[in-house]
């Protein structure tokens, strides 16, 4: 079992004793680093030839010990009782068979009774320690002082959510530097989960392989609405698509006209965010201009991790991180995500997951639920008992992001295609 004060990745580069040019291939392999006699870039079109190629996956969380600083209600707990509880039904339904890598990340703030705790003696889970001020958890140079004072003002005044400066670490971390953390320890697959995310009916199959049997590069299992944090995103992105004479993928499908110029965030207002609920999927309403502001609610999603360590996606990110929108602006992984994915990957290898009863829900401190909610799954993955007990609680399943003539997972009508 890994400790509290394991901050490096599980899977380490071998360095065997032999010749240069073997220790240049191990590194390759391992880290993702190319030796001098491999010169060709790694490309979404690669990443795609070789997608039959078997790699090890994991699970992880971006965990907390104590009340979230940016979201949370007392009435569910602390965040340990929460990450426990997701922890164990994550096993229940599903990692008792597969047996897969559990790796918390966490700042420092979980003490071995704590892991004990969480852990409960099952080998497959490591807690890792991202340090404060370290290559994975650190602030970037040059983000204005004005910008900082407002982070400082979310601690004192709940009624104006500026969120944290550990926040803004977390979307850096799931848009940007995660993805060469796993790289170097070794895993090709990554499934992600929160705190707050409950798995509540079994999954019969392994994710890892029935995502690279079918040749899917992302799955989600939600959508979400996003606007608050959004004006001046989609502008930043098409300023480095047209500089790199892009053509996305299907990223102009959420866009009104379907061209590059109906990607624009004007009116990304509060009362746009209210026409998610009623508006078509994945379109603005009648007569409305601009992107449809719908992404991947990303607390859960699985993907291959060299796609986002292509020369195409990698480009885009550091196009993103350079304009420091996600600490100055909030401009978050959910977003990003999305956004890179409908650039590059063929929509035919993302995949919606509707076989399986998720919950994630974001709940205020009156216990009201402001943002997600329980989707139940298909068939057999549907958990009756779970939707009821969710509805009971909160008056309703979810917060809408489509209008009832549209279900969930229905084939001809999935919001991305």
């Amino acid at each position: 079992m890994a400790t509290a004060s394991s901050n490096t990745p599980r899977r380490q580069p071998v360095r065997a004793a032999g010749t240069r040019l073997l220790v240049a291939m191990l590194v390759s392999a391992v880290c993702g680093v190319r030796s001098s006699s491999d010169s060709e870039p790694l490309t979404v079109d690669k990443v795609l030839n070789e997608m039959n190629i078997t790699g090890k996956g994991c699970v992880v969380y971006m965990a907390q010990n104590g009340k979230h600083t940016s979201y949370g209600a007392a009435s569910r707990g602390t965040q340990k009782d929460m990450l426990i509880r997701s922890v164990d039904l994550l096993f229940k339904n599903y990692n008792d068979r597969e047996k897969e890598d559990v790796l918390i990340f966490h700042t420092g703030d979980f003490n071995a009774m704590d892991i004990s705790d969480v852990a409960k003696g099952r080998p497959e889970v490591y807690f890792k320690l991202l340090e404060e001020g370290g290559e994975w958890w650190s602030l970037p140079a040059n983000i204005p002082e004005a910008s900082k004072a407002k982070w400082e003002l979310f601690k004192r005044n709940v009624r104006k959510p500026f969120f944290s400066e550990g926040y803004r670490h977390m979307i850096m971390w799931y848009s940007v530097r995660i993805w060469k953390y796993l790289e170097r320890a070794g895993y090709k697959w990554v499934m992600r989960m929160d705190d707050d995310s409950y798995l509540h009916s079994e999954v019969k199959y392994n994710i890892f392989k029935h995502m690279q049997q079918q040749r899917f590069l992302y799955g989600f299992r939600q959508i979400a609405c996003e606007t608050s944090t959004a004006p001046g995103f989609m502008e930043m992105v098409l300023q480095h698509v047209k500089n790199n004479q892009i053509e996305p993928t299907f990223l102009y499908d959420h866009c009104s006209p379907r061209t590059a110029a109906g990607c624009h965030t004007k009116g990304a207002t509060a009362a746009l965010t209210k026409k998610c609920e009623t508006r078509k999927v994945g379109l603005r309403g009648k007569g409305e201009k601009g992107w449809s502001h719908l992404g991947y609610y990303n607390n859960f999603f699985v993907t291959y991790i060299p796609f986002w360590r292509t020369q195409e996606v990698q480009g885009l990110l550091r196009h993103i991180e350079a304009s420091k929108g996600m600490y100055v602006k909030r401009w978050n992984d959910l977003i990003i995500q999305t956004i890179a994915v409908q650039t590059f990957m063929p929509k035919k290898h993302v995949h919606w997951f509707n076989d399986f009863t998720y919950e994630h829900a974001s709940v205020n401190n009156k216990g009201t639920l402001v943002y997600g909610g329980l989707a139940p799954g298909k068939g057999t993955g549907r958990n009756a008992t779970a939707a009821k007990a969710f509805r009971s609680r909160y008056g309703r399943m979810k917060v809408k992001v489509f209008n009832n003539k549209v279900r969930e997972g229905a084939s001809k009508v999935l919001w991305y295609e």
